[in-house]
């Protein structure tokens, strides 16, 4: 009987608890829809190449809409090498439109 209960009591004391799912954190995500004057502008974030104009760009953001660090979204009109840019930075919501004209001057 006494065996009984100190294998009781040793089973119990190994018995382990699950331990809590840690939960990833959470990404937030803001769109741009980039169109450029004369359509069909060289499009970067960064200075990553994204693609032609118009298209969407991704900017990783605080739940709010603040970009999570300074952005910069240049549009280049190829033929020409004129272009643009536009600084986001964390004080400013991500827009959901940009307009950038890259005809020269």
């Amino acid at each position: 009987m006494r065996s009984i209960a100190l294998l009781a009591l040793l089973l119990a004391a190994c018995a382990t608890t699950p331990e809590p799912a840690v939960e990833a954190p959470v990404e937030h995500w803001r769109e741009i829809l980039v169109q450029t004057i004369p359509r069909g502008g060289y499009v970067e974030r960064n200075n990553e190449y994204i693609g032609v104009a118009p298209i969407v760009v991704k900017v990783r953001t605080s739940e709010g809409g603040y970009p999570q660090g300074v952005v910069r979204i240049t549009a280049t009109d190829t033929p020409t090498g004129s272009n643009v840019w536009k600084v986001l930075t964390r004080n400013e919501v991500v827009p959901e439109k940009m307009l950038m004209d890259i005809r020269p001057y």
